[in-house]
């Protein structure tokens, strides 16, 4: 243990703590049907020996807060991010942008309905069943016989919608935290598991290495694990050191596996010029020797760099290139 590192564990909780500073959350309150949110941290109580909350700062209405919102000593907190992440992923879901504004729907734009079918797959994830989720993985392997196409077909139809409605359902207050939380972890666990099924490894690649990351800050996983597993079904090797990866990390990892082809995944517009100056890094010290391909929701307002940035809309434009 490391001197000065207190551990308390009860029933209820186990924190570590380097002072009297434990953990920090975003907690949130309903009134009227409309959530609010609180930063706040547990703290060691000396005299009743056990934690307690203190508020840090009122956040305001929870469909509104973005990244300026938290004090700056806080915005690399693990659980401020993920927070952060999840109000992303849902507002842009319903058409907003992520500093809260309203944005005017654009031409056909419709906001997504709760199918039956989604529902389905929802418990189907917050309870864990991975095995009837493979049965209908399974069903797509057959049909489209291929690997790599089953993969995607099946994240684009099935997985990645369900998803969506999670985070719109825990924005409305229908779905707690813990349960997003579950349907995200059997997510992840259900990528490891086709990949074993389709006996998916590392090993010599036919076709190149390929890096996967985020920017610092952006903590979404499960789009760079389900690029990570298509790939490898096409015969790459695949090095994924996501999420929130630190640009000097990326940059020396890069060296040490030689990858020719990077993909930055950034999900918070907020984290976009940090994905920028990755980028311009990357272009500086390799040149035309690596291409860059930057996607996902935060990477709108992203310009191509220079020859060899590639900027794709979603992960079936992404996959057409590689």
């Amino acid at each position: 243990m490391l001197l000065g590192t207190r551990i308390w564990i009860s029933t209820r909780f186990i924190y570590v703590s380097q002072a009297s500073s434990l953990m920090v959350y975003v907690r949130m309150k309903s009134i009227r049907g409309i959530r609010y949110a609180y930063l706040v941290e547990s703290v060691w109580d000396r005299e009743r020996k056990q934690p307690k909350q203190r508020t840090i700062r009122y956040l305001g209405r929870v469909d509104s807060i973005s990244i300026e919102d938290i004090p700056e000593a806080y915005r690399s907190d693990p659980n401020v991010l993920k927070f952060l992440n999840i109000v992303s992923e849902s507002r842009v879901s319903k058409g907003h942008s992520d500093d809260g504004e309203g944005v005017e729907e654009a031409q056909g734009q419709v906001e997504i309905i709760l199918s039956e079918d989604n529902r389905s797959i929802i418990e189907m994830l917050s309870s864990g069943n991975v095995g009837m989720l493979m049965s209908i993985y399974k069903g797509f392997l057959e049909r489209y016989r291929r690997k790599d196409v089953a993969m995607l077909e099946f994240y684009e139809q099935i997985i990645i919608p369900a998803l969506n409605e999670v985070g719109q359902l825990w924005l409305r207050n229908e779905l707690g935290i813990a349960m997003e939380h579950v349907c995200s972890n059997t997510t992840l666990g259900l990528i490891q598991m086709i990949e074993e099924f389709n006996s998916l490894t590392n090993g010599e690649s036919r076709k190149g290495d390929v890096l996967i990351c985020t920017p610092y800050g952006d903590l979404h996983s499960i789009p760079c694990k389900m690029v990570e597993s298509i790939l490898l079904g096409k015969g790459y090797r695949v090095h994924n050191i996501a999420p929130s990866t630190p640009k000097e990390t990326v940059l020396r990892y890069m060296e040490e596996v030689g990858a020719n082809t990077v993909i930055v995944s950034v999900t918070l517009s907020s984290r976009a010029k940090a994905a920028e100056r990755l980028v311009q890094e990357l272009m500086s010290r390799y040149g035309d020797r690596v291409m860059v391909v930057v996607g996902g929701r935060g990477s709108e307002g992203i310009s191509p760099a220079g020859k060899g940035v590639i900027v794709v809309r979603d992960m079936r434009q992404l996959l057409s290139l590689l």
